[in-house]
C-alpha cells in the first residue's frame, strides 16, 4: 500500500511538470532501497533524468566533460528512502549515482549514515540511519560522545566522521558544515576550468598557462604555457582548449597526463567556445561574421557546421546538436544539428547572452544584462532556460551581479557571481536559490562532478572545490 508521502510525492510531479518552455523528466518508479519502506518515488522534489544515464553523451563547454554515447535505456533506480523520525532525507533524485542526505532536528544525533548513494545494485549505499537524543547543547553535534560544531569542526565536517581534508600545500576548512578546499593559489587570474573522474584543469589568462591538480589537491602541475587561452574542455585522454590571440587563433589538445601539445584546427578568426562529445571537437568564432565548427577527436579538416551567426560565444553539445549564445549585438540563443544544417533560433531578444549548458531536457545559458557602453550592469543578470527543443524561455534566476559561468548535473544548475562574489545553485527547472559559498574573489570559471563544485577565483588567483554540492 503506497504511503501517504509517496502519493503526495506523486502528485508534486504531476503539479511541477509543464513549466513554459521548460521540461522535466518523471523518475523511473522502481523499488528496491534497502531500508524498510524505500522505494518508488523522488526525494524531495523536482525533475530527474528518467531514460537517460550520466554516463555519456552530454557536454558543457568550459565545464564537465562526460564522453561515450547517450543511453535510452531506463535507468537504475533505489526507490525512496525510509522517512526519518526527528529528522529529514534530502535530495532531488533516485536514480543511479544520486545521493540522499540525512539529518535530525535539533536535540537528536544521527545514527548511521549520513550520505547514501544509489548504487548500481539499485540498492541504497551504507545504513539507513535513526536519530537519537542528543547529551550536547543545541547548535551542537554529538560525535563520539563529544559536543561538537560540525558547522566548521575539520574532523566532523556537517555530520559525524566526514573529515575535511586536503593534500598540502592545499589546505581545507569545514565552513557551515561544507568542506572548502582551497586547491591552488597563486594562480595569475585564472578563468576557465574543467574536471574529470580524478583532476582540475584550469586556465591563466597572465602567461597563458593551462593548468592540472588532483581534486583532493597538491602541488599543480603545468601542461602548456604561452598560451592565449579563450575556453577549456577535457575527456579521459585529452584537455582541449581554444587561443584567442593575436595570429595564434587555434584549437589544441594535450594528453591529460601532459606531453606536447597538438593543434587540431589553425587559422581560426577570434576563437572562443569549445566542447567536445564522444568524437569531435566544436568552437565558434568571428566577432561579426562568425561560424560554428568541428573537427575529429584527433584533427582533421575542420566542418562548417553554421556561418553567418552574429558574434557567436560560447557552445556546449549533448548526443544531437550544437547549441551556442550570440553576443550582445544579436542576442539569441541557437542550436544546429551536429552535422550541420539549418540552424534553429531557441530564444532572441536576450541583453547578453554567454555561458551555455544543455542537459536531458533543456537549454541553460547567462543573459548579463548591458548598459549603453556595452559593459555588464550590477545587479541585473539572468540565469534563462528553455526546452532543447524550443519554446518559451523562462528567468529562472535574476538579480544576479555579474554571472559569469554556469554548469549543470542531475540535481541542479550552478553558476558563478563575479560581482557579489557567490557561488550559487538551483534546481534544475528554477525554484529556490541556495548560495553554496560567499566572500569569494571573482568566481569566474565553475565545473561540478558527483560530489563537488569547483570554481576559480580570478582576483585572488586560486582554485577552489567545495563538499558537498547538495
Amino acid at each position: 500500500m503506497r504511503s501517504r508521502s509517496a502519493t503526495l510525492w506523486i502528485l508534486f510531479l504531476l503539479g511541477a511538470c509543464g513549466r513554459s518552455g521548460l521540461r522535466g523528466a518523471g523518475t523511473g518508479g522502481s523499488s528496491g532501497g534497502d531500508g524498510a519502506g524505500e522505494g518508488s518515488a523522488g526525494i524531495g522534489g523536482g525533475t530527474s533524468m528518467a531514460g537517460i544515464t550520466n554516463t555519456g553523451g552530454v557536454t558543457q563547454g568550459g565545464g564537465v566533460s562526460h564522453t561515450g554515447g547517450a543511453s535510452t535505456t531506463t535507468p537504475i533506480d533505489c526507490g525512496y528512502p525510509a522517512a526519518l523520525d526527528h529528522g529529514s532525507v534530502s535530495g532531488r533524485f533516485t536514480t543511479y549515482d544520486s545521493a540522499a542526505t540525512y539529518s535530525c532536528a535539533a536535540g537528536y544525533v544521527l545514527s548511521g549514515s549520513a550520505v547514501r548513494t544509489c548504487q548500481a545494485n539499485g540498492m541504497w549505499s551504507g545504513t539507513a540511519p535513526i536519530c537519537v537524543i542528543s547529551n550536547c547543547p543545541i547548535g551542537e553535534t554529538e560525535c563520539n560522545a563529544v559536543c561538537l560544531d560540525a558547522q566548521t569542526d575539520n574532523g566532523n565536517c556537517g555530520f559525524c566522521g566526514n573529515v575535511c581534508s586536503a593534500i598540502s600545500p592545499s589546505t581545507a576548512q569545514c565552513t557551515a558544515g561544507r568542506c572548502l578546499v582551497t586547491l591552488a593559489t597563486g594562480n595569475s587570474q585564472p578563468r576557465h576550468i574543467a574536471v574529470d573522474a580524478t583532476s582540475v584543469y584550469w586556465t591563466n589568462d597572465l602567461g597563458g598557462t593551462l593548468m592540472k591538480i588532483a581534486k583532493d589537491g597538491g602541488t599543480p602541475t603545468t601542461l602548456a604555457s604561452g598560451q592565449f587561452p579563450s575556453g577549456i574542455a577535457v575527456n579521459t585522454t585529452s584537455v582541449y582548449w581554444t587561443n584567442n590571440g593575436s595570429n595564434t587563433d587555434i584549437v589544441l589538445k594535450v594528453p591529460v597526463g601532459g606531453g606536447t601539445p597538438i593543434t587540431l584546427a589553425s587559422g581560426q578568426s577570434y576563437v572562443v567556445g569549445i566542447a567536445v562529445d564522444a568524437n569531435s571537437v566544436y568552437w565558434t568564432t568571428g566577432e561579426s561574421t562568425g561560424t560554428v565548427m568541428k573537427v575529429p577527436l584527433d584533427g582533421g579538416t575542420p566542418l562548417t557546421l553554421a556561418s553567418g551567426p552574429f558574434s557567436p560565444n560560447r557552445v556546449a553539445v549533448d548526443g544531437t546538436s550544437v547549441y551556442w549564445t550570440e553576443g550582445y549585438y544579436a542576442g539569441t540563443v541557437m542550436k544546429v544539428p551536429l552535422g550541420g544544417g539549418t540552424p534553429l533560433t531557441l530564444a532572441s531578444g536576450q541583453s547578453d547572452p554567454t555561458a551555455i549548458v544543455v542537459d536531458a531536457t533543456n537549454v541553460y545559458w547567462i543573459d548579463r544584462s548591458t548598459i549603453f557602453n556595452g559593459s555588464p550592469e550590477d545587479n541585473s543578470g539572468s540565469v534563462m532556460g528553455v526546452d532543447r527543443g524550443g519554446g518559451t524561455s523562462t528567468a529562472l534566476a535574476s538579480g544576479q551581479d555579474l554571472p559569469t559561468d554556469l554548469a549543470v548535473d542531475a540535481t541542479g544548475v550552478y553558476w558563478t557571481n563575479q560581482g557579489s562574489g557567490t557561488v550559487v545553485k538551483m534546481p534544475r527547472g528554477g525554484g529556490a536559490l541556495t548560495t553554496l559559498a560567499s566572500g569569494q574573489s571573482g568566481p569566474s570559471g565553475i565545473a561540478v562532478d558527483s560530489t563537488s563544485v569547483f570554481w576559480t577565483n580570478y582576483y585572488s588567483g586560486t582554485v577552489m572545490r567545495l563538499s558537498p554540492k547538495e
